[in-house]
This record gives structure tokens, sequence and C-alpha cells, in this order.
């Protein structure tokens, strides 16, 4: 069984995994960018201390670049944010 050269591979275009997306409701906006080539960058506003330092660990130590920012009602909990940043059909 042959085998392709290094060289051949370093020329393979591979797609983009980077997205961006927002979503928006009378409560919140939320916008998060993303992408799972990178190197570990981004700031994290989601006015959830916890959620930020968690989205931190995962961005930090799987190298994926993640930029989220939350606006909206937190004033009573943070059950929007938690509720809306979760991976959902947008």
């Amino acid at each position: 069984m042959s085998q392709l050269p290094i060289e051949s591979l370093q020329s393979i275009e591979f797609p983009s995994r980077q997205a961006t997306v927002e979503r928006n409701t009378a409560e919140t906006k939320i916008k998060v960018r993303i992408n799972l080539d990178g190197t570990g960058e981004g700031v994290l506003d989601t006015g959830v201390p916890f959620l930020n330092h968690m989205l931190d660990q995962i961005k930090r130590h799987g190298l994926i670049d993640l930029d989220v920012k939350c606006d909206g009602d937190t004033e009573i909990d943070d059950h929007m944010h938690r509720w809306m940043s979760r991976y959902q059909e947008w």
C-alpha cells in the first residue's frame, strides 16, 4: 500500500471550521464567534462569571478561538443566558 508524500498533503485545502451566530430575543442578545482551528484566544462576556470560566477552559484547552457576548436579562438570574447559550437550531 503506497502512502502520499507529506508535501502533497500540505497543498490540500480544507473547509473553514469557523462560524458566527447571533441570536436576539426580547430578553437577550447573544453573539458567538468560533474558530475550531484556533489558538485558544477570545473574549468571553456572558454576564455569568461561572459560565465565562467554563467556556474559558474549553477554548484554552481545546485550542478553540471563541468570542461570546451576551447582553440582557440577568437581574433575576442567569437562566436566559444558560438556555440561549446551549446548542440549538437557530
